[in-house]
């Protein structure tokens, strides 16, 4: 049985780096401090996978040789996102054999915001995700904006790519359910 997980979280530049069998699910066991004030605890979990080098202070560097492969992911906002901020490139990404159901606001992203920020090389191969989308908020997100520290709603419900000079999609597979989604299942900006 591989690692459980309720979110893995990286916030500065990592090379060499396995996420490897792993199931990753919510909501979480216990409260974080995040709500509000009549409810400062929190158990709704946010991204499966989120590596944001730099969201939380300056993280200068690379993200490269990032293998992801083997993950099971369920019940989460969003299944996977990783944004480059200030100084971060990204090297070689190989996502794989992944695995996310009961998505409820958007399935992945790879964003690069900042100028001289973009991913080189993305491959995204053998990949399942389901979505089930009820909120209307969400289902009505036109706009975008920088990410700080989480993942956001996206004006596309299964994958978007923001400076990313390759990306390779080999058997994948974004499904959807719920309210009727007016939203693109994917797109992109160089």
């Amino acid at each position: 049985m591989g690692k459980q997980l309720i979110q893995s979280l990286l916030i500065l530049p990592a090379t060499n780096l396995e996420i490897m069998d792993c199931e990753i699910f919510g909501p979480g066991i216990f409260g974080h401090r995040r709500g509000s004030l009549n409810n400062p605890l929190v158990t709704n979990s946010l991204t499966g996978i989120i590596m944001q080098p730099g969201a939380w202070g300056l993280g200068s560097g690379s993200l490269d040789k990032i293998f992801i492969y083997d993950v099971r992911i369920r019940d989460m906002q969003t299944a996977l996102t990783i944004v480059l901020n200030e100084g971060n490139h990204a090297g070689s990404i190989d996502i794989e054999n992944i695995t996310a159901t009961g998505i409820y606001r958007n399935a992945c992203s790879v964003e690069a915001w900042t100028e001289g920020s973009k991913f080189e090389n993305i491959k995204i191969k053998n990949v399942s995700v389901t979505c089930h989308v009820d909120d209307e908020q969400v289902l009505g997100t036109t706009g975008f904006y920088r990410p700080r520290t989480e993942s956001r709603a996206l004006p596309y419900w299964g994958f978007y790519a923001r400076n990313v000079n390759n990306i390779v999609f080999e058997n994948v597979t974004f499904d959807y359910s719920g309210n009727k989604e007016i939203r693109p299942a994917m797109g992109s900006k160089k």
